[in-house]
């Protein structure tokens, strides 16, 4: 089906037939499918002006063999798994597939789809394709059963966002069903007599380009061969530091540190993150906005109360990455255009709904790790009475004089910072240093003196009820509507 905004939606609800027992010919059109079923959905044609595939595949079955190649596999066995569903996979090559039948959260890295379906209709692509394995509704085993996402059609997304491979992606996970194991999207696969295109075969590749006779490698300046086959390794910038061992002269990669520093640190456990959506104790009330890279949430124990501003709901919001991002300086490379717009969208859709009500803008941020590795990338705005707009470069710079915090003008290539954005445009940045001892509220300390309300600068003195939650999400999300680009 395709909706009215364009996504196509496609689903098949039950088990496969094979699943049934003769005493339960009663229920079957109720709970199983047939072959017939997954044939049809399979032989889906898609207009040659159209990208191949579907937006969001629903399912009740797990593809069989979706934890292949995953570096974070489910971590019990698979007992619900379906080949047929997995066929189904590969031939629609869904950008969202969600199925229930594991009753367990699994969020599996990006997969590349593959070709091999068996459809005559099937074209290459080249967008992505994400599985969510989600818990039954309201289950006891606190299992997530929701998920929030933003997404354009495909038919309206740009070949920008369809070709866009997150740092994370793997093969496609299904290649027991198309004879071998996934090659790379838009590589040519080999037959039974030319197996040069596998690890395992005796033959040279037939494509492979000769080097030229003249060329020499721009990294180490020596003749035969390609820069990408150079055994030296790249130099970094002169102003690069390693985070590791904070010494310059090699990336992180290289670092002589980096295994003693692996082994030492534990990778973080993201499911008690307070803002990764994966954690099952989020509060998702306060959730007034969802887009395409960024979230947005009205604060706990919000700076503005409800009672005192203008603005429906209070106002003071958080913005979060979807992602769990440790701050907005470590986003991959390849990531780092779409956050950071989908960032300033929000933040301009935010000043555009505080300027109706009369208020102007400031934007507050702790750019750095915590030691727990659960930091999350977010910044807070909070909206400020044009009358005292002025206030808040003159707190600032007051605050950071007593705290001994050097204020610039710009944030730092490379480091930790706190960053403020002013009413008047302009931005104030501390850049903090290796174990300097920095109030990670000092943005928040800054602006109650601003508004004059010194004490709501801790949050926890500011708590509201959970039904009190619920209604200023309520307001703020009637008001910010006409605003929301992602509801445009």
């Amino acid at each position: 089906m395709t909706t009215a905004q364009g996504l196509k939606v496609a689903f098949l609800s039950g088990v496969h037939e094979s699943s049934i027992n003769t005493d339960e010919s009663a229920t079957v059109a109720a709970t199983y499918y047939s072959q017939a079923d997954i044939d049809t959905l399979k032989a889906t044609k898609f207009p040659l002006s159209a990208p191949n595939g579907v937006d969001v595949l629903l399912t009740t079955e797990w593809p069989k063999g979706i934890e292949n190649a995953s570096t974070t596999p489910p971590s019990a066995p698979l007992t619900t798994a379906s080949s047929t569903i997995a066929q189904l996979a590969l031939a629609l090559k869904p950008r969202y597939h969600f199925a229930t039948s594991e009753n367990v959260f699994f969020e599996r890295e990006p997969y590349k789809n593959d070709t091999g379906s068996q459809n005559p209709q099937e074209r290459q692509v080249t967008h992505v394709s994400r599985f969510i394995g989600l818990g039954k509704a309201l289950n006891k085993d606190k299992q997530r059963w929701f998920y929030a996402y933003n997404i354009v059609p495909m038919s309206k997304a740009t070949p920008d966002v369809l070709n866009a491979t997150p740092s994370l992606t793997t093969d496609c996970p299904f290649w027991e069903l198309v004879g071998g194991r996934s090659n790379q999207a838009g590589q040519k696969r080999g037959g039974a007599e030319d197996n040069g295109g596998f690890f395992w075969g005796d033959n040279q590749q037939p494509n492979k380009k000769r080097v030229p006779d003249n060329y020499i490698c721009k990294r180490c300046n020596i003749p035969g061969h390609f820069i990408k086959d150079c055994q030296e390794k790249p130099a970094p910038p002169p102003n690069y530091v390693c985070k590791i061992c904070n010494q310059p002269g090699h990336f992180i990669k290289d670092c002589p540190e980096k295994d003693q520093h692996q082994q030492q640190k534990p990778p973080p456990d993201l499911s008690s993150c307070w803002f990764c959506l994966a954690n099952p104790k989020i509060e998702k009330h306060l959730i007034t906005s969802i887009g395409t890279e960024i979230y947005a949430t009205l604060a706990k124990g919000p700076l503005v109360s409800p009672e005192s501003s203008p603005i429906p709901g209070g106002g003071h919001s958080l913005l979060i990455a979807i992602t769990h991002y440790p701050t907005f300086a470590n986003i991959p490379y390849e990531n780092m255009e779409s956050v950071t717009s989908d960032l300033a969208n929000y933040k301009e859709s935010l000043r555009q709904l505080f300027a109706s009500y009369g208020q102007d803008t400031a934007i507050y941020e702790v750019c750095r790790e915590s030691f727990t590795g659960l930091s999350h990338a977010h910044i807070q705005v909070v909206p400020i009475p044009k009358e005292l707009s002025s206030n808040v470069e003159t707190v600032v710079r007051q605050e950071a004089e007593e705290h001994g915090y050097a204020l610039i003008d710009q944030r730092p290539q490379n480091g930790s910072y706190f960053a403020m954005e002013l009413p008047n445009g302009q931005t104030l940045v501390h850049p903090i240093h290796p174990k300097e001892r920095f109030n990670l509220q000092f943005g928040r300390i800054v602006l109650s003196k601003a508004l004059g309300q010194p004490d709501r600068k801790d949050w926890k003195m500011c708590a509201q009820t959970e039904d009190e939650e619920r209604q200023a999400a309520k307001d703020f999300k009637e008001a910010f509507k006409k605003f929301d680009s992602n509801l445009s």
